[in-house]
């Protein structure tokens, strides 16, 4: 069907009430639920068909404060929509719902999700919609949350309000992975889309009559929680961008003319990807995303002179966004370096561009070391400002963006894996910009130590922030003393992915720093490795800590920087490696103790 449906046609859909969107269906409230209570805010994330009308939904919920599309279920390697859309990744679309737990609560949140956001008695479908991308899941953040939502869907089995059984997944939440710019605030932005109106105008309109409690008229936006600070930092192997939503105007091809879904079932998408990034051998250049963004917003420059789009001119390019304490651009960084070297005599030009994530990253002092660490040899851009992310409209750590010879933005790729597929995208520029006998194809560049691939299969942890702006699932006693000094302790037991703090901590927005020794973290985690981007707070003088795993030293498991006693030294602001597994990964509980004061801590990543 085509996308422009003529006006009859549209209204001879519309006049058919079972296409498209589900019916509402009037439901009790949970017998079991959180009381409403005052709190710091929480995150809940569901899936539910396109996330587009579920986001839309959720958007007039009260004590709503920010709801982002993205993605759950699989890992970072395919979270993008090309890949989710060839429903093998293992994602599903869905939506994060950050919420004020004193207006709304978790079980009011799922009393939506039941009743009108889609049907949870179709698992692996919604409306038009087919495929596991698609399916109804409820992916939850804690024990609470999952005895909540299993006791609901009993609850409602019971009482028999469907016509079948309830089949939504219960699964414990990985990763949320921020969906691509355009995909946010979909349904707001476009209200006459055929998709939106046959599908996902009605679910909001059940809503307001259904539910009218729960329900305001004025929808919270991603840009205006974004704005308002009321956002939750998205969960996803590749990072979202501190910078506005709307900030930048780069990648037009997507942010002016999204891929809009049919109202009928989508074609299947190449597993491979999809156009914007083709394998060598398909027929056809890829696509023209746009022109190669000014430079000159660059606060520095390692291993170049300043570059602009005029003198790259000629020049096949990957623009790189990194960060040098991101463990997701560690692990990306043999492949490029490998890319550069193998192609450099062939008219390729890596441009990385250090965008950082935390202020000790602005140091170019502490850049300068780390490019000289991993013998990176290209050029780097320092864009300590953030203006050339703004520039691309860049959202994600890693990023690389594939610019072919006349300067043309032709490709991207965001956060770590299809490595091959990039480099053909490399191969396929370089010989349209007539190069000649290009080298064979790489073998494998992945890398050891901090910079070897995830264990993606066993890693049930999630990237969590230590600074108050972004921590989630801190447990200590009592909330966190913003910016002021506090004695913090440690719960007898932690359940999966809690964290908390010991001794004297203050905690600022993006770090905590030790008073006085000793002073603990302890974090409850599974995965293979597990680091923790660390500093010393005075320059020059080290931190020494110990680790222990489950209470004792972590012997065959201990990580790079630190021995098999466990014992390490902070020595300057970087990522530190405290475990990796050797045998079977399972769920354990770390704890690193600094022997001396003045260390910053700023966050936990695993793989």
């Amino acid at each position: 069907m085509t996308r422009n449906l003529s006006l009859a046609l549209l209204i001879g859909v519309l006049s058919v009430n079972a296409c498209g969107s589900e019916a509402a269906v009037k439901i009790p409230a949970p017998a079991f639920d959180q009381p409403a209570a005052p709190g710091k805010l929480q995150t809940a994330v569901v899936a539910g068909g396109c996330f587009w009308g579920v986001q839309g939904v959720y958007q007039h919920l009260k004590g709503v404060k920010s709801v982002l599309s993205g993605y759950a279920g699989g890992d970072g390697s395919r979270a993008d929509y090309e890949s989710v859309s060839a429903g093998d990744s293992g994602h599903a679309e869905s939506v994060q719902i950050v919420y004020d737990p004193a207006q709304v609560t978790y079980g009011q949140i799922l009393h939506v999700f039941f009743s009108v956001a889609h049907d949870p008695t179709q698992l692996n479908r919604q409306g038009p919609d087919t495929g596991t991308q698609y399916r109804s899941a409820i992916f939850y953040t804690s024990d609470e949350q999952k005895k909540i939502a299993e006791g609901y869907i009993a609850q409602l089995d019971k009482t028999g309000a469907y016509p079948r059984r309830i089949v939504t997944r219960v699964d414990a939440l990985k990763r949320f992975y921020e969906a691509e710019g355009y995909h946010q605030d979909y349904l707001l932005n476009h209200p006459t889309n055929p998709y939106i109106v046959i599908n996902d105008l009605p679910k909001v309109r059940n809503f307001e009559h259904t539910l009218p409690a729960l329900y305001v008229a004025k929808p919270v936006t991603v840009s205006a929680s974004t704005r308002e600070g009321a956002q939750a930092a998205p969960k996803a192997t590749t990072k979202a961008a501190p910078a506005p939503a709307n900030s930048g105007a780069m990648m037009m091809a997507a942010a002016e003319k999204p891929a809009e879904k049919s109202t009928q079932k989508p074609a299947q998408k190449s597993t491979e990807g999809g156009a914007m990034m083709s394998a060598a051998g398909a027929s056809g250049p890829s696509k023209t995303e746009g022109p190669l963004p000014n430079l000159d917003g660059a606060t520095g420059w390692l291993n170049s002179r300043p570059l602009t789009p005029e003198s790259l001119r000629g020049k096949v390019v990957v623009v790189d966004f990194w960060a040098y304490s991101c463990i997701n651009c560690l692990r990306t960084m043999p492949y490029v370096n490998a890319w550069y070297r193998h192609y450099k005599d062939s008219g390729l030009v890596i441009l990385g561009v250090h965008s950082p994530e935390f202020a000790f990253e602005k140091d170019i002092a502490n850049v300068r070391e780390a490019v000289k660490k991993f013998d990176i040899q290209y050029p780097v851009a320092l864009d300590n400002e953030m203006a050339i992310w703004k520039a691309f409209n860049n959202r994600f750590w890693p990023a690389h963006y594939f610019v072919d010879a006349k300067g043309q933005i032709r490709g991207h790729h965001f956060g770590e894996g299809k490595y091959g597929k990039s480099e053909r995208e490399i191969r396929r520029l370089l010989t349209e910009a007539g190069a000649k006998n290009l080298p064979d194809p790489l073998d494998a560049a992945a890398g050891v130590g901090v910079a070897a691939p995830a264990d993606t299969a066993n890693v049930a942890s999630p990237e969590t922030y230590v600074g108050y702006a972004r921590a989630e699932n801190f447990v200590s006693p009592g909330a966190f003393a913003r910016d002021a000094k506090k004695t913090y302790a440690i719960p007898k037991t932690l359940t999966l992915n809690q964290w908390a703090l010991g001794g004297p901590w203050q905690v600022a927005r993006e770090h905590a720093r030790l008073g006085a020794s000793p002073g603990r973290i302890a974090f409850r985690f599974k995965a293979r490795d597990l680091h923790l981007v660390l500093g010393p707070a005075t320059p020059g003088k080290p931190v020494r800590f110990r680790v222990t795993i489950d209470g004792a030293p972590p012997k065959a498991d201990a990580g790079m920087d630190v021995d098999a006693d466990g014992n390490g030294v902070v020595r300057e602001h970087r990522l530190y490696q405290l475990v990796r597994e050797k045998g079977p990964v399972s769920e354990q509980e770390f704890v690193i103790e600094f022997l001396d004061p003045g260390v910053d801590a700023y966050s936990f990543t695993f793989g």
